[in-house]
Parts: C-alpha cells; structure tokens; sequence
C-alpha cells in the first residue's frame, strides 16, 4: 500500500504548466462509479489530446472527486485516466521500505487507465463530469 500512495501521490502532483493564464482554468468536479458502484479510493487524470503540455490528476474518495479553479482545466478535448487500486488479501514486501504490505490490483478496467478510450470535452460550462464505468 506504501508504494500505491507514492504512485498515487505522485499524480496527484502531475501537474504541467500549458499556455496561458491561470484565470483561463476551470474547476470540475464530480463522481466515479464502476458497474454502479462508487470508486471508494483512486485517481482521475485528465491529459490533454492535443498534445500540449497540462495534464491534471486528483483523488477519488468516496466515488467523488473535485479540481478547484486554482488546479482545473483548460478548456479542450481530454484524454481520461481512472485508477481503483483493490487490495487482493495477499501482503509482499516493499522493496524500498521492506514493509509488508497489501497486494492490489486495478479495478478498473484497462480501457478506462492503461489504454484508456474515454475523453470528455471542457468549455466554459461544464463544471460537473460523472464518469459511471462498466466492468
């Protein structure tokens, strides 16, 4: 689990600086859901198709998530990233820490992280985006 926080925490902090000023930034918020139950604990990332740089992540708790104004997004086309890290009941050892330490998996499906094909479009209105995933 150590090791899922740093990589969590890590996208959290994925954050780039694009072009323009921090008053064209847009806050977002809203919930995950998979097969019709809330992501208890993950991350939501949001990269943009264009190319440039800008990507934004922040956690998932409790089947919401929230971008202030302040780390929100540009508007544009976005490329979306959901991860829910499931502990499988079995422990290992972290390498770095050598704590024990739960085993996880993703359960979210591949087509929604890894080789994610969901997008979303950003303008001046949309402030809620739900995301309800099936397995």
């Amino acid at each position: 689990m150590a090791k899922f926080v740093r990589v969590l925490f890590g996208c959290l902090v994925l954050t780039v600086s694009g072009c323009g000023s921090s008053s064209d930034l847009l806050g977002i918020q809203g919930k995950v859901a998979l097969d019709g139950q809330p992501v208890e604990m993950g991350v939501v990332s949001f990269i943009p198709t264009s190319g440039e740089a800008g990507a934004v992540g922040t956690a998932i708790t409790n089947g919401s998530y929230e971008l202030s104004k302040e780390r929100g997004l540009r508007p544009g086309s976005y490329r979306v990233e959901i991860r829910w890290p499931k502990p499988t009941g079995r422990q290992t050892v972290d390498p770095d820490t050598k704590e024990t330490v739960p085993v996880t998996v993703d359960a979210v499906p591949a087509k929604f992280n890894a080789t994610s094909e969901l997008t979303v479009e950003i303008s001046s209105g949309s402030t809620t985006q739900d995301f309800d995933l099936t397995s």
